[in-house]
């Protein structure tokens, strides 16, 4: 087996590169190993094993989804020297919220904890190391077994491992308001005309966590923590700002409203956990009655 982890050659998820004194081999194979690597004309001290690594919990992640909205309207008409008013204001404001956990390899924690050697008692422990500045589950260097399915002990895999975290949130506010009256009474009817104004804003942010930034080494330049490129945090906002005006003809009437209502619709979506297959935990949705009108 060849190919190393080399970040710098772009081969990050390579084979691992370990010693042949490696404790956890037994001695056969050991020998094995090193005579397959003479047969290849290799140096005996170092081989490459391949292994996925998915019975470190490396597979398992939960989402957590929220959503809220609020929506509400005033409207109502008032007299301005001999004409009426009829006007209305529409606000909404909303959220979507997601955060994802997922443990995930630290890098130099894996490292060190594959170079395992013995102490003077003969017990299998990390060699000399320095851990990596991102906390894990576990701060304790713990040997790691790499040699098959389920061998690798739970202080070893916490040693490794970091619980990150992404958020992401995308936000919405938006009035609307608009003003109307009639110009002039023809024939066959009135004609209005409506004034209108419209002010939006569209927020986002985006957070990666810790680990997916990476390790700030100056120059506003970051390093992996993991076997990823660093990813930065990003955000940002457009508000627009919109007029609106037209007019209209229509049958004449001679109602006329004095009523002022308020309608406000309010939708929540608690929570929405997933795992590797996403499922709802729980939804819910609550409509508040509007205020009907009462015309004279």
């Amino acid at each position: 087996m060849v190919g190393p982890a080399d970040p710098t050659t772009g081969n990050a998820n390579g084979n691992l590169a370990l010693s042949t004194s490696n404790p956890y081999l037994t001695s056969a194979e050991r020998t094995t190993i090193v005579n397959a690597l003479k047969a290849n004309g290799s140096p005996t001290d170092t081989f490459y094993l391949a292994r996925s690594s998915a019975d470190y919990a490396l597979d398992r992640f939960i989402t957590d989804n929220r959503l809220f909205r609020f929506v509400g309207d005033l409207d109502g008409d008032f007299n301005l020297g001999h004409r009426n008013f009829v006007w209305k204001a529409i606000g909404t404001y909303g959220q979507s919220y997601s955060r994802t956990f997922q443990p995930e390899i630290v890098t130099q924690n894996y490292e060190n904890a594959l170079d395992a050697t013995t102490n003077a008692s003969g017990q299998i422990v990390c060699a000399p190391h320095t851990s990596s500045p991102l906390a894990t589950v576990s701060s304790n260097c713990s040997p790691l077994n790499p040699f098959g399915v389920g061998q690798a002990s739970r202080a070893a895999t916490d040693y490794i491992t970091a619980s990150t975290s992404q958020t992401q949130l995308n936000a919405q506010f938006d009035i609307i308001a608009n003003v109307q009256s009639k110009i002039a009474t023809l024939p066959a009817g009135d004609i209005r005309y409506v004034l209108g104004y419209e002010h939006r804003r569209e927020g986002f942010d985006f957070n990666p966590g810790a680990f997916e930034q990476g390790q700030d080494i100056g120059n506003g330049q970051y390093a992996p923590y993991g076997a990823l490129i660093p990813v930065m945090p990003t955000s940002g906002a457009y508000t627009t700002r919109m007029k609106r005006s037209g007019n209209s003809t229509c049958r004449w009437c001679r109602r006329r409203c004095t009523w002022r209502g308020l309608t406000i619709s309010l939708l929540m979506v608690p929570r929405v956990t997933s795992t590797t297959a996403p499922r709802v935990a729980s939804s819910r949705i609550r409509l508040v009655a509007p205020i009907r009108p009462h015309a004279t």
